[in-house]
């Protein structure tokens, strides 16, 4: 199974006929000060498996993590994912995923990211970069 996309968005949602909505995909942050939290937001994920991988189960996650190594992950989510069976004879099963998210908390500027797993190994990363808080310049007079 595979991750053949992942981003960051405002919002998303897959209509009653299954295509993906996504609004907003972004992939920085502009806090007003640090520490911050996203107020919300969402992990889109769109998977693809063959059929050997139908009706399986996986051990997914996603891990967001910051610009220092040593200050470990700041999230760490863990979730099983069956893999749904299509009625197609021969073709790969393409499903989308999305993770509403509320509260990220971001500690300080730089490179960060989601890593999404499967089994343990990295399958996509979705980075987000977080700039420093900018000081509000006021106007003469």
């Amino acid at each position: 199974m595979n991750a053949v996309l992942a981003v960051a968005a405002d919002y998303a949602n897959v209509s009653n006929d299954g295509k993906l909505n996504i609004m907003g995909i972004f992939q920085e942050l502009r806090p007003g000060t640090l520490p911050a939290q996203v107020p919300q937001m969402y992990l889109v994920i769109t998977w693809d498996a063959g059929p050997a991988e139908f009706g399986s189960q996986k051990d997914c996650g996603v891990t967001f993590m910051g610009p220092d190594p040593n200050a470990g992950e700041f999230i760490k989510m863990e979730y099983q994912l069956v893999v749904p069976e299509i009625t197609r004879p021969g073709a790969r099963a393409i499903f989308h995923q999305i993770m509403g998210i509320g509260g990220l908390p971001i500690n300080r500027p730089g490179p960060h990211a989601m890593h999404i797993l499967v089994g343990g190994e990295t399958k996509k990363e979705v980075p987000l970069y977080v700039h420093e808080p900018q000081e509000e310049v006021l106007p003469d007079g």
